[in-house]
């Protein structure tokens, strides 16, 4: 069977016009999900040392028993003159503390998307602060990929559609 290029292209746009859905479905799971929680970073860093960053982050405090008001995370601009105190809390998810199985359990401080400014190092100093580890939240990660496929499902849609209406379609009478 010989495959002319007239059926290659509505095999395509019957393709684009399936991976919308697809594109679609998987956008409203990772969306509606919200991980499984924090990536660890594989360092755990000193307190007092600077930190520095890439993007945004989830700070996490070792040990676990560290008593927050005793703690003090300061954030400066990536490229710029500014510092800000970060405000420390409660996950927001709720969970004060987390295990993780390279750094044990571990205490929630703060979120660097708190400073507003893009962040480009944190610094922790406190009483009984061993140290700081820092963590990609899984839902950032899910909600990134979600809204990628969100934004694939009108091309792929106006693709598909696009071929069909320029006569592009599989019939059962084309060899």
């Amino acid at each position: 069977m010989t495959l002319s290029m007239r059926r290659v292209t509505a095999l395509f746009g019957l393709l684009c016009l399936a991976g919308s859905v697809l594109a679609a479905a998987f956008a409203v799971f990772l969306l509606a999900t919200n991980g499984s929680g924090p990536t660890f970073s594989g360092e755990e860093s000193p307190t007092g040392q600077s930190v520095r960053l890439v993007r945004p982050t989830t700070l996490w405090a070792k040990p676990s028993t560290v008593d927050l008001s005793s703690v003090t995370c300061t954030a400066e601009e990536l490229g710029g003159p500014k510092t800000v105190r970060l405000p420390l809390g409660h996950a927001p998810d709720g969970k004060a503390t987390v295990t993780s199985s390279a750094h044990g359990t571990l205490r929630y401080l703060t979120r660097t998307s708190k400073a507003g400014f893009t962040v480009g190092s944190v610094t922790c100093t406190g009483t009984n602060l061993s140290a700081i580890v820092t963590a990609r939240d899984s839902g950032a990660i899910h909600h990134a990929a979600g809204v990628a496929f969100l934004v694939a499902v009108p091309i792929l849609l106006l693709l598909g559609l696009g071929i069909r209406r320029a006569g592009f379609r599989l019939d059962s009478s084309a060899t």
